[in-house]
């Protein structure tokens, strides 16, 4: 296999390796590999002569040269901080780079795309059967290899936990937890309703995209099922908006017709019991899932706990007790010049990349608003669709 398709693999299952910790005690696969591959692609591109602007994206490196400088700064500024964070410093930095002087280089867009939509279906499909085993035998069928060492311990322990007792649980499918899932179907549903140039003469053409969508509502995660209806809505008003032909119009009324089948449903279902319980309380209050995202906001912006250095730099990249999302985390880590900075580069991209890849983009801030797409493995995945654009049949056609 050649290195370009190994390191394509590598980052499009990411959050799948680093499930998996090797013989290396607190090292995943996906580390592991990527380590192991950096010798070849920088072999591959002394040998070749490649020039520098077909290389870098110059976006990230300004970002991972921020970040470089400001722990460099941080290991004279307060050496007991740099300490405490370089393990987390290191490790984004590690990432930064890959994005920043491979991926546009070595990263096969169509082949990641085409095991995205594997991945994504099959993990849908052994979303359903965990399901049917939870509902029906009360089984709970982990997501996880048999005897390979995990990552998180906490996921050993509720593998073990939920196994045949009558917990409600959320399915983690083939990921670390559900929003994973989510985040992950969410980029493939985006892709192939939006990015790709697939011909969907009848309606049997959007089984992949059904099949994700029902994943996304059964998951019952708040982010998924809000990113499907969105993503759905914007496919629909683009096709329609494209196409005044009798056929499409009809085409488009079926679909419809199907959306508001699936949104009875799921209004009727547990899992829109599920959602509303997340979303709201008894006492028209948020629910657990709003504030387990964003009640933690508060922390995190209450400037009269901070002092002016911290307003303005940040703390660096210290770890919290509570759940904190990848765009107040922003403003945590490095401050106000910190959102700055993250803001001049994604305007960045915004303003000079086409039409799809604004859209993978928007995709990702607004699932950083309650997920963390940013700071998180699941960047490794939604970065290269950002850098790169499908190619050949899956070329995307859609003005946004």
């Amino acid at each position: 296999m050649k290195i370009r398709n190994i390191f394509t693999l590598c980052l499009t299952i990411f959050p799948i390796l680093m499930t998996y910790e090797t013989p290396i005690k607190g090292i995943a696969y996906g580390d592991l590999i990527l380590l192991l591959l950096y010798p070849f692609l920088f072999y591959k591109i002394i040998s070749e002569k490649r020039k520098v602007k077909d290389i870098v994206y110059f976006p990230l490196v300004i970002l991972f040269l921020y970040l470089l400088v400001y722990y460099l700064l941080l290991a004279f500024i307060d050496a007991k901080l740099f300490s405490e964070t370089s393990i987390k410093f290191i490790h984004n930095l590690f990432y930064l780079f890959t994005l920043s002087f491979f991926v546009k280089s070595f990263y096969d867009i169509d082949i990641g795309y085409k095991v995205l939509k594997v991945v994504s279906i099959v993990a849908t499909f052994f979303l359903f059967i965990q399901i049917m085993g939870v509902t029906i035998f009360h089984i709970y069928i982990p997501g996880t290899l048999p005897g390979v060492p995990v990552m998180r311990d906490e996921l050993e322990l509720f593998n073990e936990t939920v196994m045949g007792s009558n917990m409600v649980i959320r399915p983690r499918s083939i990921f670390n937890e559900p929003a994973e899932y989510a985040t992950y179907t969410s980029l493939f549903l985006a892709v192939e309703l939006l990015l790709s140039k697939k011909e969907h003469k009848s309606i049997r053409n959007y089984w992949c995209e059904i099949i994700v969508t029902i994943g996304l509502v059964v998951s019952k995660s708040s982010t998924g099922i809000v990113c499907a209806f969105f993503l759905w809505c914007v496919y629909l008003m683009i096709r329609i908006k494209k196409n005044h032909s009798k056929k499409e119009l009809k085409k488009m009324m079926v679909l419809l017709v199907l959306g508001v089948i699936c949104i009875v449903i799921f209004f009727k279902s547990s899992a829109f019991e599920y959602f509303i319980n997340k979303t709201y309380s008894m006492n028209n209050e948020w629910g657990y899932g709003v504030l387990g995202r964003f009640e933690n906001y508060d922390k995190v912006f209450s400037l009269k706990d901070l002092t002016v250095s911290q307003i303005i730099f940040g703390n660096a990249m210290i770890n919290t007790i509570y759940y904190i999302p990848g765009i107040p985390r922003i403003f945590l880590y490095f401050g106000i010049i910190g959102v700055l900075i993250y803001s001049l580069i994604y305007l960045y991209i915004v303003v000079n990349s086409d039409s799809e890849q604004k859209v993978i983009l928007l995709l990702m801030l607004f699932i950083a608003f309650a997920g963390d797409t940013i700071f998180g493995v699941s960047g490794m995945y939604f970065y290269p669709f950002i850098i790169n654009k499908i190619r050949g049949e899956n070329e995307i056609k859609c003005n946004l």
